[in-house]
């Protein structure tokens, strides 16, 4: 399906029927959907926000605000999505700490009310409703369909006017003490005398994302409905799409600009429009070879063919000499590769209007350069206005804020290559990065190098072929910018990422550098330059481009696996470095159109286009919260047959118990004791189509207990397995790379098992249930530790072998009575990772409360995480922890009851998780962790 996608193939898109406005797009949906097609972006620095004065007074106690929201920067000033601020003083407020604030005040503070939650993900869209009803005393925050109900209240709500609705000021983006929003914003509705639940601008999908809606009532007085869909104009960018209440923009760009060649020295939309002032030639030289390519002579050369125009043609533009100090004389003849051709002009003051018929058959016309004395020098001038056939040319020059960028995601045949076609939640440069991170700007397009050096985008690629380019280059000297992919798992603060040997760049001294070794590749590029970059990562291949032009593969080979794949698939990410605080690059993932077109078959770096192969998680993993009564009771609203079960309570002192179906109902294990196995009647007594029955036994439903469980689906048939030396019983869930494995042991040596996943685990719990043991833990590649016990790791061949990684079928384990006793009966839950569902990593944490930022792929729900000392494992979970700060913490070694400690903070985002403080259990040391999915990072809503 088409999901508004215009169709222009080059930067020019004001010629008709190849953009320019609303009327250029196409705009279809499916059924009832909602496709929302544009955002506007807003950098502080250019000072933007939009203003409107109602010219009529509407209700002042009774509206709505609903808005998609993506954050740029957090943690920097108090931001208005909203504010009206003469006589009185209205605020709706993303504060620094990245929570919500309402605040009003007529005459006194009416209300003021901060919400606890905060929300500080950049990387995917976050839908706000803010919902005022002070006739009733009523304010109500919702985020992405749900709605808040912890605040931290300075002023309860009064029945009292606002002065929003009056006929002052109204601002978005913008406050009175000069601090601007810097994000983007879309879909902004105002809805004047109603107060309205997010029903009304959304809804849940079938797998549980919240989803735009079209609001289909009445906006009254003064509402209004900001789509940002026409960038015809700056102005058409605050055309209310419900009715008349048009905003005012200010210092906000629509897409296009005019042509105007004035002022330039180099070539403009990378080599298609070529400036140049030879100071040497002199008319008479250009004069005698007019008959043939003035090439370097030339002084404009536009090499129209390539920017989407056609020949015949009747052009018209004005020239002038910058400065206005003269016209600038376009010769009567000028040169295209079809032949000459012939200009004529008119004059009026400082302005000389020109006309020249281009033949059919050309694809450039020459403009050779004027004189001023029969012996030399160059008038310094210009062409603008230009008219192609009648239509106004413009062009993308780079700057707009009008963007494809959306919460919606579009259809992966839209994409050509050329960029700026289709829509979707596009990469833009981590603002979460902690790491010696370059200072970010315009939408996290831009990066600079005060106080660091690096940006590196917050979506990676495990499959695919990928293009992006890099512009706007500034400062700069022989080897002060570079360009690339790397893989963050190897990216620290101490080295550039080409140090590394899965780092690979281009740098514009010429250079291609990988493991810190230079080596000749292909031309040096600089501030006017377009910079490609082509990486497939199927065939392991890295291209890049100068202004179009292939400077051939710069790199072959590139490694797709850590250790020969035992530790699974690497992730690349695009990537950059400036030397110095003048040096600046700009990005494009694809959310604006390229200056040149990606090669075949590679795609723009978007949700739409990156690939998942679990749409709902909770298919496959999931949490309850319950009540115990201390009978029998059923817990439901699960998506699958639980095949693994583990509960703890967390208000009180208990072990945790883990449950199988392998094992069979009543068969409890204990993550915190070594203990075997034992039989409790009344634990769990089935597993159930949606859930799972419980008896009144204490460890599992005790009556007004609150616990928590954790489900996993490993299938539905248990199978015998003879992959490895011991024949083992098999519950194996391919798609979601989780298996429960019982085996017997045989002793004497090391012996392999069979796991049924076709995927290699990177994560295995070994418990012997016949006897008393330890837990085992193998994490990663030969790495182990024991979910019972606070221990650091080891690494010991007598429980895995460090010479028999787990490969895509066994996993082998050693001669310890924990994992292979003759005799001895074990079970094993093996996880390998799903992209989009599941992974398993590990960092070094930096002691900051700016900490480590860990790349999943998805919305986190469920971490494990233990650092290599000793400290315990740390169990943390979106059901406990709905919004951030998340801090709600259980012990899988220790039956302590839930913790919630404020030096603990961490932020589960669209993308991964994010360490908020210098906690030693986090972000100190060592850590290793595994995680479980709400949403891939494709379909997730910002946390």
């Amino acid at each position: 399906m088409l999901l508004d996608n215009h169709t222009k193939q080059s930067p020019i898109v004001g010629v008709a029927g190849l953009g320019g406005g609303i009327n250029s797009y196409i705009f279809l949906s499916s059924g009832s959907d909602y496709v929302i097609s544009r955002s506007l972006r807003f950098n502080p620095s250019d000072s933007p926000s939009l203003t409107r004065t109602p010219s009529s007074v509407g209700n002042r106690k009774v509206f709505t605000i609903s808005l998609w929201a993506k954050k740029s920067k957090i943690g920097t000033t108090y931001e208005d999505l909203f504010t009206a601020s003469t006589g009185g003083q209205f605020r709706f407020i993303w504060e620094p700490d990245g929570n919500l604030e309402a605040y009003s005040a007529n005459g006194g503070t009416t209300f003021h009310i901060d919400t606890v939650a905060r929300f500080r993900d950049p990387s995917a869209w976050y839908h706000f409703v803010l919902s005022i009803d002070a006739a009733n005393t009523s304010v109500k925050f919702y985020v992405n369909g749900v709605e808040l109900t912890e605040f931290v209240v300075h002023t309860a709500v009064q029945n009292t006017d606002t002065i929003v609705n009056t006929t002052t000021q109204h601002t978005i983006g913008y406050n009175s003490s000069g601090q601007y929003f810097d994000g983007y914003l879309a879909d902004y509705n105002f809805v004047d005398g109603q107060a309205l639940s997010p029903t009304s601008f959304g809804k849940f999908d079938t797998s549980g994302v919240w989803q735009p809606k079209e609001f289909s009532g009445s906006h009254g007085t003064n509402g209004f409905h900001l789509d940002f869909k026409d960038n015809s104009s700056n102005a058409a960018l605050g055309y209310d799409a419900a009715g008349s209440n048009n905003w005012t923009v200010n210092n906000l760009v629509a897409n296009t600009t005019p042509f105007n060649t004035v002022g330039a020295t180099s070539g403009l939309l990378g080599s298609n429009i070529v400036v140049n002032r030879p100071g040497s030639y002199n008319f008479a030289h250009v004069s005698s070879s007019i008959g043939s390519d003035p090439g370097d002579a030339a002084f404009l050369k536009v090499n129209f063919a390539s920017l989407g125009l056609t020949a015949p043609a009747t052009i018209t533009f004005d020239s002038y000499q910058q400065g206005g100090g003269g016209w600038s004389v376009v010769p009567s003849t000028v040169y295209t590769d079809a032949g000459n051709t012939t200009s004529s002009s008119t004059s009026s003051g400082n302005t000389r209007s020109n006309t020249i018929s281009i033949p059919a058959g050309a694809t450039y016309f020459a403009i050779p350069p004027s004189w001023t004395s029969a012996s030399g020098g160059i008038l310094s001038n210009g062409i603008q206005n230009l008219v192609w056939n009648g239509t106004a040319v413009t062009f993308y020059d780079g700057n707009g804020d009008s963007l494809l960028d959306t919460p919606t995601n579009g259809d992966v045949t839209d994409d050509s290559g050329s960029g700026g076609q289709i829509i979707g939640n596009f990469a833009t440069l981590n603002a979460l990065n902690a790491d010696n991170q370059g200072t970010l700007s315009n939408g996290n397009l831009d990066v600079t190098g005060t106080p660091g050096f690096h940006g590196i985008s917050n979506m990676g690629m495990s499959s695919g072929k990928w293009y992006a380019e890099v512009t706007g280059m500034t400062g700069g000297g022989a080897s002060n910018y570079l360009v690339g992919v790397c893989d963050i798992t190897q990216f620290d603060n101490s080295n550039v990422w080409d140090a590394f040997s899965r780092g690979y760049g281009y740098r514009n001294d010429s250079k291609k550098i990988n493991s810190n070794n230079a080596s000749t590749y292909g031309a040096t590029y600089t501030t006017s330059d377009v910079i490609g970059i082509a990486f497939d990562y199927d065939n392991g291949t890295l291209e890049f481009y100068k202004n179009g032009v292939s400077q051939g593969t710069a790199f072959s080979g590139i490694s797709r696996t850590v250790n020969s794949g035992t530790v699974g698939v690497v992730r690349y990410f695009f990537a950059s470095f400036v030397r110095t605080s003048s040096d600046k690059i700009t990005w494009n993932f694809g959310q604006r159109p390229f200056f040149h077109n990606a090669p075949s078959g590679f795609k723009t770096l978007c949700t739409s286009n990156i690939s998942q192969t679990i749409d709902d998680p909770s298919e496959y993993f999931d949490t309850k919260l319950f009540t115990g009564n201390g009978s029998t009771q059923s817990i439901t609203g699960l998506n699958f047959s639980p095949s693994f079960v583990w509960i703890k309570q967390k208000n009180a002192t208990r072990d945790h118990i883990l449950l199988d179906v392998v094992r069979g109902t009543n068969k409890v294990l204990y993550s915190n004791l070594s203990s075997r196995d034992d039989t409790y009647t009344n634990t769990l007594t089935s597993f159930d189509s949606n859930g799972f029955t419980l008896g009144g036994n204490n460890l599992s439903n005790t009556n007004t207990g609150q616990y928590v469980s954790w489900a996993w689906n490993a299938g539905s048939t248990t199978a015998s397995n003879s992959d490895g030396d011991i024949t083992s019983q098999v519950r194996a869930s391919q798609a979601s790379g989780f298996s429960i494995v019982k085996y017997t042991g045989v002793g004497g040596s090391t012996k392999a098992i069979g796991h049924g996943l076709n995927n290699k685990p990177k994560f295995i719990f070994i418990k012997r249930i016949d006897a008393s043991a330890d837990w085992p833990s193998y994490i990663l590649s030969h790495t182990t530790y024991f979910l019972n016990t606070t221990a650091g790791s080891i690494n010991d061949d007598n429980y895995f072998h460090g010479d028999y990684k787990p490969t895509t079928s066994v996993f082998t384990v050693g001669t310890h009575a924990s994992v292979n006793a003759d005799g001895g009966e074990y079970i094993a839950y093996v996880w390998a990772p799903i992209e989009g569902y599941s992974e398993m990593g590990s960092f070094s944490g930096n002691s900051n409360v700016n900490g480590v930022f860990q790349y999943t792929g998805f919305k986190v729900k469920w971490l494990l995480i233990k650092q290599n000392g000793t400290k315990s494992w740390q169990l943390i979970d979106a059901a406990r922890s709905p919004t951030n700060v998340t801090d709600d913490r259980l012990f899988p070694d220790d039956t302590g009851a839930e913790s919630t400690s404020s030096n603990f903070d961490l932020d589960f985002v669209s993308n991964g998780f994010k360490c908020r403080a210098n906690h030693a259990s986090s972000n100190i040391g060592q850590q290793t962790w595994m995680a479980f999915a709400e949403h891939p990072f494709k379909t997730a809503r910002a946390r």
